[in-house]
């Protein structure tokens, strides 16, 4: 008996002790669980949160009037942010804010500025920053060097318009309006195509000039320009377009002159065609004076000069070298039209039926009839005699080196000369010569 009671007493004190101490003070579940978290003492752990860092990369340089892209690379980020209004600026000037966005550990953030023509730094300050609300998380900044390229500047063409096929023409283009010097390329063009042999490296500076020796092989009109780029590439500057017309030599005519005859007397015709054998072909260079008499000496039997009529004062006879002066006739009167400058010329004594009266020129003995060739080029006289009973005296030259109106006009004279011929270039008189047949 007394062994089944201290079992009883033992079980009892053991199903007691098994009871929480909690369970017997409240014996509500939610109660339980408090009472059990504060006597355990655990705390949740507060969680931290990484300090963001950017590293910016992208141009170094940007030229005026061009983009300047950069990146920004977040990292240190344990976890995702989100909100986050990312703030670029570029000299403290607010250039691009994006709207909230959700920013990761590794994300990139791009930026692209076109730097403005108007600006006058050499170097641009350029930030991001990342905010978070009010809270800024991360700001990075760097310098970007600016580069003026050829934004404000341009070229001036000048240089010959006209050359004859062979000849060399210089073309100059001179570059204004650079702010700074630049180092780059050039490439000349001739008729949209590169020239292999006309292009180099060099520094483009301010009121520099370019020159490119041209020297056509075809006739017709040709287009030459420059283009010039910076060594990166990244900018370049595109020149007029210089037209160039190139002629065949002696191409061009000045002045022309054309006069009649009857081919029945032939001893004249002989000694029409010695003069113009004599006088075609001649090329007379810049600043010289042609000579009749010195380009055809004396006109004799020994030179193969015929007898026939010449004048004489008022009187008609028979002499060596007649029918010159039809030649020069000619030859005087395509010489005004060429505007060139006449330095020597005589009128005949009597009326001559192969010419306009005050248009006439003679030679002689101790005549001669000359004239300077006021051109920068040389002038060729190109003289035909037509069998038909015709001479065509023409000026020729590369090019024409003026563009200017010539018109002649005689006038009758009540005094001692009766003819007055006048030359007008533009309208204005600049050559003048009385005649008294």
């Amino acid at each position: 008996m007394k062994r089944r009671l201290l079992a009883f007493s033992m079980a009892l004190c053991l199903s007691l002790s098994s009871v929480p101490a909690f369970a017997l003070e409240n014996g509500s579940a939610q109660s339980r669980v408090t009472i059990a978290e504060e006597q355990t003492g655990v705390t949740a752990p507060e969680q931290t949160i990484a300090v963001p860092t950017i590293a910016l990369s992208g141009s170094t340089e940007a030229y005026v009037g061009k983009d300047m892209t950069m990146k920004a690379t977040v990292t240190g980020l344990s976890e995702t942010a989100t909100n986050v209004t990312v703030v670029w600026t570029v000299n403290q000037k607010t250039v691009q804010s994006t709207p909230a966005q959700t920013v990761q550990n590794g994300s990139s953030l791009t930026m692209k500025y076109t730097l403005p023509t108007t600006t006058k730094t050499t170097t641009n300050s350029v930030a991001v920053t990342l905010k978070q609300g009010a809270t800024v998380l991360a700001t990075a900044s760097t310098q970007v060097k600016t580069l003026f390229g050829f934004q404000n500047a341009a070229f001036t063409a000048s240089g010959t318009t006209d050359v004859t096929v062979g000849k060399a023409s210089t073309v100059s283009m001179k570059l204004t309006g650079l702010k700074a010097s630049i180092k780059g390329t050039y490439q000349w063009y001739v008729d949209g195509k590169a020239v292999s042999n006309a292009k180099g490296t060099t520094t483009f500076k301010n009121k520099q000039t370019l020159k490119y020796s041209y020297k056509p092989t075809k006739t017709g009109t040709h287009k030459v320009k420059l283009v010039i780029k910076s060594t990166d590439g990244k900018v370049s500057l595109t020149s007029p377009v210089k037209k160039i017309s190139a002629h065949q030599k002696y191409a061009k005519t000045l002045g022309s002159y054309t006069t009649y005859f009857t081919t029945s007397n032939r001893n004249r015709c002989t000694n029409m065609r010695l003069v113009i054998k004599a006088i075609n072909g001649k090329v007379i260079q810049p600043g010289k004076t042609f000579s009749l008499n010195s380009t055809t000496g004396r006109r004799n039997a020994s030179r193969g000069y015929k007898r026939s009529i010449v004048f004489s004062g008022s009187r008609q006879v028979y002499g060596y070298g007649g029918g010159t002066c039809q030649v020069v006739s000619t030859l005087f009167n395509a010489v005004l039209l060429s505007n060139m400058t006449i330095k020597e010329r005589h009128n005949h004594s009597l009326p001559v039926t192969y010419i306009a009266k005050g248009r006439d020129a003679a030679v002689g003995t101790r005549k001669d009839f000359k004239f300077k060739n006021n051109l920068s080029v040389p002038v060729k006289i190109v003289a035909t005699y037509n069998s038909r009973g015709s001479i065509t005296i023409k000026l020729k030259a590369d090019y024409e080196a003026t563009n200017k109106k010539v018109t002649l006009k005689v006038s009758r004279s009540s005094g001692y000369y009766r003819y007055i011929l006048r030359r007008y270039v533009n309208k204005k008189v600049n050559y003048t010569t009385k005649s008294r047949h």
